[in-house]
């Protein structure tokens, strides 16, 4: 029995793994003795599944990949969704109703590896730069069939009435079955309403994917709030040194920057620990 076995690892992408478009080589180097002594990596992610592939892939990831929140968990190799938690048509409706109030904010929405620039704008084409996507201006009508998995307002910082106004708007019109979460990249600069699914989040993600994968013990680690809800689904957890405080209470352990690899970092804990405790019961029987 491989130490590894059973186990399966769970990383944020953005400030955990991955910071500026670079993963730690000592990641990389965890992450391969991980898996080839059995154990399960990927990622989950709010980001959309274009965007997730290329860090999926060069973190040497061997599961399926959890992206927009957990609202798809998608098998990369055989190129389908165990998952997908799509928006309904008449949250999609009210979304298209927002963007034609509020001319001034760039929009995206996201349809599988598919990105679609509703209205362009600075903020959406830096955050297709960021994220090394390729998107396709379009009419809201030509893809309104279409299963959407997320819409999003690229918002203006230096025009916070205009958010404010937009948060007003969004608080006065009930959606269906999603709801809009207001998130950031990290970097203080850039921020965005999303609308997902009510049911597209970590936690719920974490107990599919260990349903898909047969796994025994799940481990996580992430940065910020959003990943609190897959802490707590989770066997053991932590989060990077520079999490906010309050993320740092919920977590078992608190490990270095993302830069200097936090996620191998918890590997090395992850060994000198469960694989110890296991390996010695393994070695008794």
């Amino acid at each position: 029995m491989a130490k590894f076995d059973g186990f399966l690892l769970l990383s944020d992408v953005d400030n955990t793994l991955l910071s500026n478009d670079k993963i730690s080589p000592k990641n990389i180097e965890k992450i391969k003795y991980f898996t080839e002594n059995g154990g399960l990596f990927t990622i989950v992610t709010g980001r959309g599944l274009a965007a997730a592939l290329s860090p999926w892939k060069r973190s040497l990831s061997n599961t399926h990949l959890v992206c927009f929140n957990g609202g798809m968990i998608y098998d990369v190799q055989n190129k389908k969704p165990l998952y997908r938690d799509a928006l309904s048509k008449e949250d999609k409706e009210l979304f298209c109703r927002t963007v034609e109030k509020f001319d001034k904010v760039g929009v995206e929405v996201h349809v599988g590896e598919e990105i679609y620039i509703l209205r362009d704008s600075k903020d959406v084409r830096w955050h297709c730069e960021y994220e090394s996507v390729s998107a396709t201006l379009v009419k809201a009508e030509e893809i309104i069939d279409k299963e959407w998995d997320k819409g999003q307002f690229a918002l203006d910082i230096d025009n916070p009435e205009l958010t404010e106004e937009i948060a007003e708007y969004i608080k006065a019109h009930p959606l269906k079955n999603s709801a809009f979460a207001k998130t950031s990249i990290g970097d203080g600069k850039h921020d965005y309403f999303e609308l997902h699914s009510t049911n597209a989040n970590k936690g719920e993600a974490v107990k599919l994917i260990k349903k898909f994968t047969g796994a025994k013990k799940v481990f996580t680690i992430g940065d910020y709030f959003n990943d609190i809800g897959m802490f707590e689904n989770s066997d053991v957890s932590a989060c990077v040194s520079d999490a906010p405080e309050e993320v740092k209470k919920i977590v078992d352990y608190v490990v270095c920057s993302c830069v200097d690899g936090a996620v191998g970092e918890f590997i090395d804990i992850i060994e000198k620990t469960e694989a110890a405790k296991c390996n010695k019961k393994e070695s008794k029987n």
